[in-house]
């Protein structure tokens, strides 16, 4: 039984070291614990007291980005995005290599959906899927997928780009994974130089705290290329336009566009 003093150190403690928000007596956040404390053998007093006196760059925090972070989500989860994404990718000034940020890309559905797209479209692409858990990039890494998973796949782009391998599961074409990487935030962050053509966020804001919310959206605003498309789910800061970003014109899908001319 988790008390609600135990749970409030707890929300406290993932909001200062990883920017994760959790609303109060939050189910999600209760399975997390109770997840965790079962693999570390601990109780949630035990577990918490542990964590507070380790480093963010302990191993042990590993072990709490996996068990405290959404990872999984669906292939073509919003069809919708890829049309607007289709569409944007048509009417742009042609570029030798398109780079593409997925920020909380999850067990990699999402990554490998914008590659099937761009490939579908004979773009030259690289994506760096961004997620707080390195157990979910490493199943990104790994593209393996039950029948179910694959299900959403439009049948055009699963006859090319999926293939069964002998588990009975099933994985992309390597053709997709050329030029695609799975990192964590940090290493986001630290490339200074890095800009990007194309950035979807989709419902992944809305899990960290306000400030981690706004250090995200100033970096997206600041890296996405002239020319470049934002896309956000309506959930994160739905009030939040940018200082230099043009609505896209898609009623159905909150994007941005940054104008020719502004630096990237």
């Amino acid at each position: 039984m988790i008390t609600a003093q135990v749970e409030a150190a707890w929300r406290k403690l993932l909001e200062e070291r990883l920017g994760l928000r959790y609303s109060e007596h939050s189910p999600v956040l209760k399975t997390a614990i109770n997840r965790l404390c079962k693999k570390l053998d601990l109780t949630a007093e035990g577990a918490l007291a542990v964590l507070s006196q380790r480093g963010d760059e302990h191993p042990i925090w590993v072990s709490v980005c996996d068990e405290v972070v959404v990872s999984s989500s669906r292939f073509f989860r919003d069809p919708e995005m890829y049309n607007a994404i289709d569409h944007w990718y048509k009417q742009r000034q042609p570029t030798s290599e398109l780079t593409v940020i997925s920020v909380g890309s999850a067990d990699g559905r999402e990554v490998y959906s914008l590659a099937m797209l761009l490939a579908e479209l004979g773009s030259d692409y690289r994506i760096m899927g961004v997620d707080l858990s390195p157990k979910a990039n490493s199943l990104a890494q790994a593209a393996l997928y039950s029948e179910r998973d694959i299900a959403d796949i439009p049948e055009h782009y699963r006859g090319r780009f999926i293939e069964q391998i002998e588990s009975g599961e099933y994985t992309v074409h390597h053709e997709l994974k050329h030029n695609i990487s799975f990192v964590e935030p940090t290493h986001l962050f630290n490339e200074k130089s890095l800009s990007a053509d194309l950035i979807s966020c989709q419902n992944t804001l809305m899990y960290l705290t306000q400030k981690q919310q706004i250090n995200y959206l100033n970096w997206f605003e600041q890296h996405l290329r002239p020319g470049g498309m934002l896309v956000l789910s309506p959930t994160d800061q739905p009030q939040w336009k940018g200082n230099r970003l043009l609505r896209n014109s898609s009623p159905k899908v909150r994007a941005f566009i940054k104008p020719l001319g502004e630096a990237a």
